[in-house]
């Protein structure tokens, strides 16, 4: 990808919200779109949250750090990519480079189109696709 994308917003843990990030890449060719859920009840207090598409790894970096209550819903898709096959499964990036999958409703590729669907977060770090 040409460039990263980035969003946050101040969100009231009792209350809860939804963030959108929504952005074109290399003149348009490629289209990301991504939605993060906040349920009522998720955390204590405000926080500003925030969504980065790296651009190095088409992965999303989640902040600030921390835990949740309750879990929080992320559904993502990016398309104009060049991709093969069906399978892609939506994991956790550690530090260490090790992946863990994550619990979601869907995941994959579809005519080219990379999804998540209700990726349940309980936990803000760094997040991405693996094959």
């Amino acid at each position: 990808l040409d460039k990263s994308i980035k969003v946050s917003e101040k969100i009231d843990g009792a209350v809860g919200g939804t963030i959108e990030l929504e952005g074109t890449l290399r003149g348009g060719k490629i289209e990301v779109k991504g939605t993060l859920v906040v349920p009522a009840g998720a955390f204590t207090g405000t926080r500003k949250i925030s969504i980065k598409l790296r651009k190095r790894t088409a992965s999303f970096n989640f902040g600030p750090s921390g835990t949740f209550d309750k879990p929080l819903l992320f559904n993502a898709t990016i398309s104009g990519l060049n991709l093969s096959g069906n399978n892609a499964d939506f994991v956790y990036v550690q530090r260490n480079g090790q992946l863990t999958d994550i619990q979601s409703d869907a995941t994959g590729i579809n005519d080219g189109i990379l999804y998540v669907v209700n990726a349940q977060l309980n936990h803000f770090s760094r997040y991405g696709w693996s094959k």
